[in-house]
Order: C-alpha cells, then structure tokens, then sequence
C-alpha cells in the first residue's frame, strides 16, 4: 500500500519541471481579481460589524452612562440596519470570490 502511493508522488512528480521558469507564468488577472474580491468582502464585513456592533452597544471609553443615546434613537436604528446590510454583503462577496 505504501509503495503505491510513493510510487504514484514519484510519477506525479516527474511530470513537474522545478527549473523551468517560463512555463508556469500565468496571463489571466482573474485570480488576482477573485482573490481582491475576497479581501474587499472582508473589509465590507468588518465595517459593517463594527459599525453594528458599535451602534447596538454603545461603547464608551470612559464608559459614562451620561453619553449613552436612547436605543430607539433613529440614527442608531439606522445605523444597526446598514451595518447588517453589510455584514450581508460582505459575506456574498465573499462566497461569489471563492466560486469564481
């Protein structure tokens, strides 16, 4: 059993040419692209978390109770409901990355 998978890497690995430089040079953008797509969908999804996160809980430095608004506040309703729409967006950018 062991000698068969060996000799299966040793014929998968003779049909590799490690000197050749000019042979695995790609000429598409396209995996550069996916791969962007990937990290703009991150970036999409950390804003929206932090901007969710941050209008659900209020977090304060100095953690005053004085500074903290009303949860029924619209600009905080606002802000909870684009920070989902985010977070959404962020993951199927991300998903659409992968399956490009």
């Amino acid at each position: 059993m062991l000698n068969e998978i060996l000799y299966k890497i040793n014929i998968i690995m003779l049909d590799i040419d490690l000197y050749n430089d000019e042979d695995p040079q790609g000429d598409s953008i396209f995996p550069f692209m996916t791969f962007m797509g990937f990290l703009l969908g991150i970036v999409i999804l950390i804003v929206g978390a932090t901007l969710y996160f941050s209008s659900k809980h209020q977090f304060n430095i100095f953690f005053d109770e004085r500074d903290r608004k009303d949860i029924s506040d619209k600009k905080l309703k606002q802000n909870i409901k684009v920070g989902k729409i985010a977070m959404i967006a962020g993951v199927i950018i991300m998903a659409v990355s992968f399956f490009l």
